[in-house]
């Protein structure tokens, strides 16, 4: 019984498949029986000198010889558990112990699709993709020479403001936030989630591009411009062609003109400076000789009626998650307000200490 099974539990191993017949265990568990040797030979087993070798075998014979012995084991009411059983081989062998391989076994059933965090970041990805794709923005090229440096200045839109109270309340709970999270295990998705919601949003982009006599070029860009849209823009405004190219500093870093000018960290607004390649053909010392003519009698025209047209605004942001804080800031306008008119209308009547 102990050969078939292992037969039927190992039918590749060759080394089950022979038996030695002389072997003392052999003789003395099979070959000293009656009728021993002849079962295996009607089970498959073949003779060859000393050996029993089992070529080719059935799986239906076997499965026959093997119920024949455990009916005469019924017979001899001998135990099941004391009988050898047929080890069915698992379908999926087990994997090779890697020790840089991750190995993760999750006991609770994962949910089916993208989490709640996944589908939110993309939803925000969305909205900033819809954002972004607005048109190019008229270009409101200015030159700004040294003089007038300090009187053109960007105004910033007037949204109210915050007291210092508001303000250090909202840096103190963003201080606590960040120490929460970073003690706490934050996947890329949840991380990517919590800059988004950070994020606001620039549709136009502000770019002063210096000279090296100090004459300003400002014009307004679109943030995913590349930065060779600059460059062209600049060449145009130029009276001659002439090689230059774009940097920052502190420290000099000379830009990628391929990139685009939310990736060069650009946005909303940026000092850039201009370095030439050649020398000039025809050297003066006038400030912005090699600008076009027509460049700066446009920019002079519009400069008379100053006055009359719209300053030129620093880039409003809008942010991706709608800050809770305006919601707040009205809720408490309006109950102030009601408070007050309810106050006056109680001056306005009856005093309270007037008894009648």
């Amino acid at each position: 019984m102990k050969i078939l099974c292992n037969i039927l539990s190992k039918p590749d191993e060759p080394k089950v498949r022979s038996i030695r017949s002389s072997k003392p265990q052999f003789v003395d568990a099979v070959g000293r029986h009656a009728g021993g040797v002849d079962f295996l030979l009607a089970s498959g087993f073949a003779v060859d000198g000393d050996m029993l070798h089992l070529a080719s075998e059935s799986s239906d014979v076997l499965q026959n010889a093997l119920r024949v012995l455990h009916d005469e084991a019924d017979d001899l009411r001998i135990d099941l558990s004391a009988r050898p059983q047929v080890q069915v081989p698992s379908s999926l062998p087990a994997p090779a112990f890697d020790a840089y391989q991750p190995l993760i076994t999750r006991m609770q059933a994962q949910p089916r699709g993208a989490s709640i965090t996944e589908m939110r970041l993309d939803d925000l990805k969305k909205k900033q993709d819809a954002l972004l794709a607005s048109s190019t923005p008229a270009r409101q090229t200015r030159i700004l020479f040294p003089h007038e440096l300090q009187h053109a200045t960007l105004t910033a839109p007037t949204t109210g403001g915050k007291s210092d109270a508001q303000l250090l309340a909202q840096a103190l709970k963003a201080r606590q936030d960040a120490a929460e999270k970073s003690q706490s295990f934050r996947t890329l998705a949840m991380r990517e989630l919590d800059d988004l919601q950070r994020r606001s949003v620039y549709q136009e982009a502000v770019l002063r591009v210096r000279f090296p006599d100090k004459v300003v070029l400002q014009a307004v860009f679109h943030p995913n411009e590349p930065l060779q849209a600059v460059a062209d823009h600049v060449a145009r405004c130029l009276a001659t062609p002439r090689g230059f190219y774009l940097y920052t500093t502190p420290p000099m870093t000379k830009l990628d003109g391929t990139k685009s000018l939310l990736d060069l960290n650009l946005v909303p607004a940026s000092n850039l400076f201009l370095g030439w390649t050649t020398s000039s053909p025809t050297p003066t010392t006038e400030l912005g000789a090699y600008l076009n003519q027509d460049i700066l009698d446009d920019v002079g025209a519009e400069s008379k009626d100053d006055d009359d047209r719209p300053r030129l605004l620093y880039p409003s942001s809008q942010p991706l998650v709608p800050s809770s804080n305006s919601s707040t800031t009205a809720d408490a306008k309006t109950t102030t307000t009601t408070s007050t008119s309810t106050s006056g209308a109680r001056t306005k009547g009856r005093p309270g200490w007037l008894k009648l």
